[in-house]
């Protein structure tokens, strides 16, 4: 296992103070002599000398003062560090305005490369801010850009090897996949997209939402075939009942005779009725009910009110 050995604090120190206090220490006074500088003795000697005074002034500190000295240069040499690398980074090549995307020309793109897709996810003018640049590109700090830039073309490259994109590739698709994969596209390139009128939607997305409707229909039919089969259930209960109520009528005698005066009555009234000039429900009707077909008066009643079910001059 390799071990980073911890920095010493005085040395520390004393580097920050002189950043060149080691070389400083190795330099020898060169007699001059053509295309070399020197160092002045005088100038060198002077140095060396604060660099002394000031490391006897570090180990003269108590042990709580010079940790807590260390420390807050060392915060200090953080800060300074970040704002060399934001700088850095605000200087490279691909955050300058001439890298930045013409929206109104690749929008209106029928297709884009994925490596185009990729830059314009950025904001990036895809001819001048592209994979082929990026992955030589080595600055002084590790820029943050390239690094989100590689990361999100893994994903991509990732997502067409499994076939949920390929290459080249629609916008609306290759929106709707970083939108569904929860990956940061500026929100220009949505506008543009959309005031294309393209559908920013993939075949995820799709069959995400058939299934939903699939499921929906079937929740529906499944609902609906309960309810058929429970009014089947009923059709079937109450035609039983009807069943068990005409056997238990079927052996009254007064039923049965009831049942034959309504038949007779229903068979022989067209022949009767061409007899009559007009007919009177409780006039030649009724007599006709009680002497030629032999019902009583209640009988007579019922058996009207059948008959006016098949014939309309009844009713």
């Amino acid at each position: 296992m390799i071990r980073i050995p911890k920095p010493n604090p005085i040395e520390f120190l004393v580097s920050r103070k002189f950043p060149n206090a080691k070389k400083l220490k190795k330099a020898h006074v060169i007699a001059p002599s053509p295309g070399r500088s020197t160092i002045d003795s005088n100038f060198l000697e002077e140095q060396r000398k604060k660099i002394k005074e000031y490391e006897s002034d570090l180990r003269a500190l108590e042990h709580s003062a010079l940790i807590k000295l260390f420390k807050s240069e060392q915060e200090a040499h953080r800060k300074e560090m970040m704002l060399k690398a934001e700088e850095e980074e605000r200087n490279c090549f691909f955050n300058q305005s001439t890298s930045n995307a013409d929206y109104d020309h690749w929008c209106k793109a029928t297709y884009w490369t994925l490596d185009e897709a990729i830059a314009l996810s950025f904001g990036k003018d895809p001819e001048q801010v592209n994979w082929g640049k990026l992955k030589d590109y080595h600055p002084y700090t590790p820029s943050p850009f390239v690094e989100k830039y590689r990361k999100k073309r893994d994903l991509a490259v990732r997502a067409k090897n499994f076939n949920q994109l390929y290459a080249p590739i629609l916008p609306g698709p290759f929106l709707a996949w970083a939108k569904r994969t929860g990956i940061d596209v500026v929100s220009e390139l949505f506008e543009g997209i959309e005031a294309q009128g393209v559908v920013i939607a993939d075949w995820k997305d799709q069959y995400d939402n058939l299934q939903i409707q699939h499921d929906q229909l079937q929740q529906q039919f499944d609902t609906l075939a309960q309810q058929h089969e429970g009014l089947i259930q009923e059709i079937s209960d109450i035609n039983a009942a009807i069943h068990n109520r005409s056997s238990s009528l079927s052996g009254s005698q007064y039923w049965q005779k009831f049942e034959a005066l309504a038949v007779k009555a229903v068979s022989e009234f067209p022949n009767w009725v061409k007899t009559q000039d007009k007919i009177q429900k409780t006039g030649n009707l009724l007599t006709w009910l009680t002497s030629s077909i032999g019902a009583d008066n209640r009988e007579a009643d019922l058996i009207k009110k059948i008959l006016s079910d098949f014939f309309s001059e009844l009713k």
